[in-house]
């Protein structure tokens, strides 16, 4: 009866220290971050062999966010794309434009509305040498860093 008397009180004390509030995450609001990212963007506005094509491209991006509150950050998104590709006409003359290692900047703004997920909705442009165009973005990003 003692050992169970000792083994009751020991998880009892247990549970008392698994009650205890969790420290304070070392990230605060706001705050600014910035990320360095290799990875492919895909068009599905692609030509290839005079066909249209979904085309999935590789390219760098550099991504600057500021968090303000716990659910809503704004950031500048850049992606440089490494391959010259050919697209549609943006006119959908079906005629092909080719581009040459083009580089776009995105102004997003990004939703949390849990622990984990980001939404992200944005719009900006698409800058080379052969010509600029608007483009938008909407994204989920998945983060594994501590919740706020």
């Amino acid at each position: 009866m003692k050992n169970i008397s000792m083994i009751i009180l020991c998880l009892y004390s247990l549970t008392l220290h698994a009650q205890e509030q969790k420290p304070e995450s070392h990230d605060s609001i706001p705050h600014h971050s910035m990320s360095l990212l290799m990875g492919h963007t895909n068009s599905d506005q692609g030509f290839q062999d005079g066909k249209r094509k979904w085309l999935v491209l590789p390219s760098w991006a550099l991504d600057y966010d500021y968090q303000f509150s716990r659910k809503w950050s704004i950031g500048l998104h850049n992606d440089i794309i490494l391959e010259t590709f050919k697209v549609e006409d943006h006119e959908g003359h079906s005629q092909e434009i080719e581009r040459t290692r083009s580089v776009a900047s995105i102004a997003v703004a990004k939703f949390k509305p849990g622990e984990h997920f980001y939404f992200e909705l944005g719009a900006g442009g698409e800058f080379a040498k052969e010509g600029n165009y608007f483009l938008n973005r909407q994204g989920i990003e998945y983060c594994i860093r501590d919740a706020q």
